[in-house]
């Protein structure tokens, strides 16, 4: 199980990639389907109620033709069942360019936030993984960034960058957007949509 709710879980299947399901029910939904995502532990998994958050490396199949490889920050709301692999986004966030994601978080309103990390390349490197730049603060310059509502079309407001990021560390409540920088708990209000 990489996360959990009252309302839902989700966990990693080898086939499907991130599988959600609504507890008491026997519904599987595929969230990811080959998408490559961070393994466990995920920390770019969150679910708040019926509602999923995830991040996906899109290899090959970016929103611009232009370039190939992107990353989607998705929330799925498991109550609406699709037969497509990628289960039913709410919404989606589309970086037109490769990123790692080191942590997501939604809320029951539908609020997301995420700390991005640069993508580094490296010859040979799994680019599946955290390593090595989205692991600890202080391993590249890392970005905090924030969406109020459910429309796809809304703009990521950025809240802080730096080297001191902890790029494990966003979490929403209360209509605040909390994270570390320096070693030290820094939170903003989301915008309103």
């Amino acid at each position: 199980m990489l996360a959990s709710s009252h309302d839902a879980v989700v966990w990693s299947a080898h086939r499907y990639g991130l599988v959600g399901c609504l507890r008491g029910t026997d519904r599987r939904t595929p969230l990811s389907g080959g998408d490559v995502t961070f393994g466990p532990p995920a920390k770019d998994v969150d679910v708040a109620g019926p509602l999923v958050a995830y991040a996906v490396n899109e290899i090959g199949d970016g929103p611009d033709p232009a370039i190939s490889d992107s990353t989607a920050i998705r929330v799925a709301d498991l109550r609406h069942r699709n037969e497509s692999i990628y289960g039913r986004s709410e919404f989606q966030v589309d970086r037109i360019h490769l990123v790692k994601v080191g942590s997501v978080a939604v809320d029951r309103r539908r609020r997301l936030a995420w700390i991005e990390c640069p993508d580094a390349v490296q010859e040979g490197a799994d680019p599946a993984t955290a390593r090595p730049n989205c692991v600890h603060a202080g391993d590249s310059v890392n970005t905090v960034y924030v969406v109020a509502g459910r429309h796809a079309r809304l703009a990521p407001v950025q809240l802080d960058a730096g080297e001191g990021v902890d790029p494990h560390s966003v979490a929403i409540r209360g209509g605040k957007v909390y994270w570390t920088r320096d070693g030290k708990r820094r939170h903003a209000a989301v915008p309103l949509a």
